[in-house]
């Protein structure tokens, strides 16, 4: 009897946990019941998880694993890197119109600088431009039914650009800049499972922008023209802006 109570009393326990959305410690996996997480700033552990500011994530865990000097958008970056393990949901079969979805455990390597000096911002505004320009008139129009390589979330005066990578396969890499810093995020593989679109679910679905005011979110598809765009650079909304500069 006393052992039914206690297995009764475990259960209700692990059930508590899942629903609260209780995570695994960051760097530390010791258990094999990983309840599914919710988005949480890990900058609060301090160290060199401040590097985290400004960021909410989806994971079963982060581990920091070191620094990384990089010449990047035309700049000189020292990274700090970050080990993520988290849940994804993947393509794993397409047969014509229709495909198979299914849950999978995706590894990503997440690397953060700062743009002391502005120039990879700049150097995001340059290829942001380039792309829209090659664009024939057409194209234009239909900008928001398209997919894009290259643009930017605006939310008021937040706002995140980013360069998105052509494929899904590992070592696709996501570039973004928020509040003065770069962010790149690589899908490294799957731990368990495996299939298409780890990288774009994870960015949709499993992180944050965090402002003082407000918050971005990929999955949000929070758009606006490419006329807008050039109306906001012309009027130097993103050299302006309080999220351009560094918090």
């Amino acid at each position: 009897m006393k052992k039914s109570k206690m297995k009764l009393a475990t259960v209700a326990s692990l059930a508590l946990l899942v629903l609260a959305g209780v995570t695994t410690i960051p760097g530390v996996n010791s258990s094999s019941f990983l309840p599914y997480p919710i988005y949480r700033d890990y900058s609060y552990l301090n160290g060199e998880y401040t590097a985290l500011k400004g960021l909410e994530l989806k994971a079963y865990s982060i581990k920091f694993t070191g620094t990384e000097k990089a010449k990047l958008f035309g700049t000189d970056l020292e990274f700090q890197n970050f080990e993520i393990t988290a849940p994804v949901i993947v393509q794993t079969i397409c047969v014509l119109d229709r495909g198979i979805y299914e849950p999978a455990t995706a590894r990503y390597r997440l690397s953060v600088a700062t743009d002391i000096n502005d120039t990879a911002r700049q150097e995001f505004m340059r290829q942001i431009k380039s792309y829209w320009k090659a664009k024939d008139p057409e194209e234009l129009k239909s900008y928001q039914y398209l997919p894009q390589e290259k643009f930017l979330w605006l939310d008021k005066k937040q706002y995140v650009l980013y360069l998105q990578p052509d494929n899904e396969w590992d070592g696709a890499t996501y570039h973004f800049y928020a509040a003065g810093k770069v962010i790149r995020l690589t899908l490294q593989g799957f731990q368990k499972g495996g299939g298409t679109g780890g990288i774009s679910y994870f960015v949709s679905h499993n992180l944050i922008f965090k402002f003082p005011t407000n918050k971005i979110n990929a999955g949000d598809n929070i758009d606006i023209s490419p006329t807008r765009f050039w109306e906001l650079d012309r009027n130097g909304f993103f050299k302006n802006a309080p999220t351009s500069k560094r918090k």
